[in-house]
């Protein structure tokens, strides 16, 4: 039976429906595989004809398309699907055309596959991978037999004052802040001190200026006691971690004895450094 192609006249019925330049491009290019696809259907090459067909109805899904799938599919011998291109068909336009023939169709591909189950599709085998190359393990070259290893170094006694080196550095500093701290408190005391003696002169009223004076003494020698304190405290902080840091590197044994005075500060140090 020949096939005649339905779809010129699905193509002249789209004019003027979409924008002009936007659908004289689809129609060209459904025109073409329409073309193709008759081509191929006349060549027997339904698989070609099918696929062309297809890519032009998502172009320009007229109804007259799906009938000429449904006649591609019945003449590549797939009724199930051909039925359902000639239904869909009959969806759209029940009174179209081509309606009286693909009801035909529809009715004798029926008859023809009651009681057939539908063949399901194979899924396509899946890829070849190649194993990759198993490289050849080199060649194993006789050298005799490997020499015993050096015997290792022994590792370096540790020293007994390891972990300790922070004890010097902070000896040093503590002395320093201290001695800075004793040095305020002897500032001072001398402050303190002469303010005590001009206002032991003090013959008179107690204006506000010999008041301010006794409350400048009074602070001076607060920060004097703090200073020799804080001070003092640090000096012996820091002789100590010195005499312990000497003491760990087997230094004999040392005594330490902070000497204070309002005026002096000082350190007593018995025993061998």
């Amino acid at each position: 039976m020949r096939f005649v192609l339905a779809s010129a006249l699905a193509l002249a019925s789209l004019v003027g429906t979409a924008v002009a330049d936007d659908a004289a491009d689809r129609k060209a290019k459904a025109a073409a595989l329409v073309d193709a696809a008759s081509a191929a259907q006349a060549a027997s090459d339904y698989p070609t004809a099918i696929a062309k067909l297809r890519e032009a109805y998502d172009l320009i899904p007229h109804p007259a398309l799906l009938y000429n799938l449904g006649q591609a599919y019945r003449l590549a011998d797939q009724p199930w699907d051909a039925i359902e291109q000639y239904q869909r068909y009959l969806a759209v336009e029940p009174k179209g055309q081509f309606a009286a023939a693909a009801r035909q169709h529809v009715a004798k591909l029926k008859k023809l596959t009651a009681g057939k189950p539908r063949p399901v599709e194979a899924p396509p085998p899946p890829p070849v991978v190649e194993p990759p190359p198993v490289a050849e393990p080199p060649p194993v070259v006789d050298t005799g037999p490997t020499p015993p290893a050096p015997p290792a170094d022994p590792a370096p006694a540790p020293r007994a004052h390891a972990g300790g080196g922070w004890r010097r550095p902070t000896a040093l500093a503590l002395t320093v802040g201290g001695l800075a701290g004793v040095g305020a408190g002897v500032y001072f005391g001398l402050q303190a001190r002469s303010l005590a003696d001009e206002l032991s002169t003090h013959d008179g009223p107690w204006t506000d200026a010999a008041l301010a004076k006794q409350d400048q003494g009074r602070r001076a020698e607060t920060l004097a006691i703090v200073g020799w304190a804080a001070g003092g405290a640090m000096v012996v902080g820091g002789a100590i971690l010195f005499a312990v840091d000497r003491t760990r590197r087997g230094a004999a044994e040392v005594a330490v004895v902070p000497s204070l005075s309002p005026t002096t500060v000082g350190l007593t140090v018995r025993g061998a450094l």
